[in-house]
């Protein structure tokens, strides 16, 4: 586990480095993560770029008992949020890249792997992977659960964009990708989506891509 970051060249040591060094950048910086796993939940309501070292290389992972963001209305609890600092206003644009997601088989009921709500999204080279809860079923809980998920208040219209590529998104429960809301478009372009397990097993709910809501897009 990373357990430092660079800041103006100096190197700070912190129990969680990608969550501090995030907090410190502005409108149009570049964060670099380097390889190797974070335990974090990385909460980004600026307008920067995020870039991993690659999929299989920088990891971050759900931490146990992992939280929603506090004031959030639609109370997700999820690994990477990307948001509006004000929900009813759209003033954040992020790309991210080059990572792993994991959910680490611990999420909980309302829990994405990407959650975008109420912003502007790239995102390329990722893979989101294990959203799901270990041990457990569709049949034993009431889940509501994706790799990303898109949203904003359903009281805005809120014109906004998320295109995803080059991404995988597998080892999940309920959905692959959501996009709600009107105003909402999404574009997917070559991206592998696949599920849990057995497509058989109706017991487990696995939908690829779901645009609801007056949302719209193209795959």
């Amino acid at each position: 586990n990373e357990t430092s970051y660079t800041y103006n060249g100096t190197v700070i040591n912190s129990s969680n480095p990608l969550g501090e060094a995030s907090n410190l950048t502005i409108d149009g910086d570049i964060l670099n993560i380097s390889q190797g796993n974070y335990t974090t939940q990385l909460f980004i309501n600026k307008s920067i770029t995020i870039l991993g070292a690659g999929m299989e290389r920088t990891f971050i992972q759900m931490p146990e008992n992992s939280h929603s963001l506090s004031g959030n209305p639609d109370s997700f609890i999820e690994p990477v949020l990307i948001y509006s600092p004000n929900y009813s206003l759209l003033t954040t644009n992020v790309l991210i890249a080059n990572l792993t997601v994991d959910g680490m088989g611990r999420a909980q009921n309302n829990t994405a792997g990407i959650f975008v709500y109420g912003a502007n999204a790239t995102i390329q080279n990722v893979r989101v992977s294990m959203i799901y809860k270990e041990g457990q079923n569709e049949t034993s809980e009431n889940y509501s659960m994706a790799g990303i998920f898109i949203d904003h208040l359903y009281t805005v219209n809120m014109n906004k964009s998320v295109v995803i590529e080059n991404t995988i998104i597998d080892s999940y429960i309920d959905f692959g990708i959501v996009a709600n809301r009107f105003g909402t478009n999404l574009t997917v372009k070559n991206t592998t989506i696949y599920g849990f397990g057995d497509f058989l097993n109706i017991s487990l709910t696995q939908y690829g891509i779901r645009v609801g809501f007056g949302a719209f897009g193209s795959v």
